[in-house]
């Protein structure tokens, strides 16, 4: 709460900094942008990632496994994917061996639940 107060003291709107990304987003930004309507990079937009089923972002390339997982971007299903990728959708393409701190992981999942 303290935090939140000094950075809207200093001109950031509160709905800014719930939207802002925790440190633990910082491997991800390497492959994934945020953005509404921005290109994919190497990993898909997750831009509205929670409103979608995995292997659905248009105009990118999935790996037969992500497509083929049909799953629905819960919190629950992306904490375990960003948690452990291989396990929650084999034969994914993602180059990340997952968080393997739930904290952090959780982190991750409460930015992307943001992302509307």
């Amino acid at each position: 709460m303290k935090i939140s107060m000094v950075i809207v003291a200093v001109g950031m709107s509160a709905a800014a900094v719930q939207a802002a990304p925790p440190e633990a987003f910082g491997v991800c930004s390497g492959c994934h942008v945020t953005t509404k309507g921005a290109a994919s990079t190497i990993g898909p937009n997750l831009f509205g990632v929670t409103a979608r089923k995995s292997g659905t972002y248009p105009e990118f390339s999935y790996s037969p496994g992500m497509k083929a997982a049909g799953l629905p971007w819960t919190a629950a299903n992306l904490k375990a994917f960003v948690m452990n990728p291989q396990k929650t959708v084999p034969g994914n393409r993602m180059p990340y061996g997952g968080q393997m701190d739930a904290t952090r992981a959780q982190a991750i999942v409460a930015y992307l639940e943001t992302l509307k």
